[in-house]
C-alpha cells in the first residue's frame, strides 16, 4: 500500500510517528518502526485510559463505536455479516488477530 511506502521513506530519513487503524499497514511497515496501541475504552463511559501498550491491538472497537454512535441497524448488520461474526464474538466487538 501507499501508506507503507511513505512510512518506510520517512522512517529511513527522519523520526516518523504515524497512527493507523489498518492492520495490513502495521504488519507490512519496516520492522524498525515500534508498534503500539491504546487499550479498549471503558464499556460504561467510553473513556480510554490513554496508556500506550507495545505491539498491535489484538481487537478492534470499530463496531462498538458504530453502535454507541447510533448508526442504523442495517449498517451494523452489514458489518457483522462482512466480518463473519458468530455467537462466539461478544456483541459490538470484532476480534482481529494481531500480526
Amino acid at each position: 500500500p501507499i501508506a507503507v511506502s511513505v512510512l518506510d521513506y520517512l522512517g529511513a530519513r527522519d523520526l516518523a510517528i504515524a497512527a493507523t487503524h489498518d492492520l495490513d499497514v502495521a504488519a507490512q511497515v519496516d520492522p524498525r518502526f515500534a508498534r503500539g496501541y491504546f487499550g479498549e475504552p471503558d464499556d460504561d463511559t467510553g473513556q480510554f485510559d490513554r496508556k500506550l501498550r507495545p505491539g498491535v491491538a489484538p481487537t478492534s472497537n470499530a463496531l462498538a463505536l458504530l453502535i454507541r454512535a447510533g448508526y442504523p441497524a442495517a449498517i451494523i448488520a452489514a458489518v457483522e455479516r462482512r466480518a463473519g461474526l458468530d455467537e462466539s464474538v461478544p456483541a459490538g466487538r470484532i476480534a482481529l488477530a494481531s500480526r
